[in-house]
């Protein structure tokens, strides 16, 4: 009797901390489901958008949304070893990134359209362990 009252015991309490660690994951695998993808072309924002994007936005239209083209381990890197401070507390890339910016051009009776342009800039993200937010990215110019 005594082994099945321990044994629920810590089960109740494992059970009670996968919330929190679950709600601590969250806001990356919204970031990493939003904005990485390993392979993608301009040609693919529409899809992509009035499907993946237009879920997450609970079923509206984004304006624009950024896509960086590598794998989850290089953009976590950013918030490692790979990025630098930035202001408001965001993370620069050390490097640049290959993104796809995907932009509402009209919106239609049933879904929006979407133009996109490839471009090799500097990502700022905010990190809080993990890529949590995209704020915008930059190039050599730019601050």
């Amino acid at each position: 009797m005594r082994i099945v009252c321990l044994f629920t015991l810590v089960f109740a309490a494992a059970v009670l901390a996968l919330p929190q660690d679950n709600n601590l994951e969250y806001p990356y695998q919204k970031f990493r489901k939003q904005h990485i993808r390993k392979q993608m072309t301009v040609g693919d924002c529409n899809k992509v958008m009035n499907t993946e994007i237009k879920k997450l936005n609970e079923g509206r239209c984004k304006e624009i949304n950024t896509f960086i083209l590598a794998d989850e381990k290089t953009v976590k890197s950013v918030c490692e070893t790979n990025g630098e401070p930035y202001k408001n507390n965001m993370t620069k890339s050390l490097q640049p990134f290959n993104i796809i910016v995907c932009e509402k051009i009209k919106k239609g009776k049933k879904k929006c359209q979407y133009g996109g342009k490839s471009l090799n800039k500097k990502i700022v993200i905010k990190c809080v362990g993990y890529p949590v937010h995209y704020d915008k990215d930059i190039g050599h110019c730019d601050t």
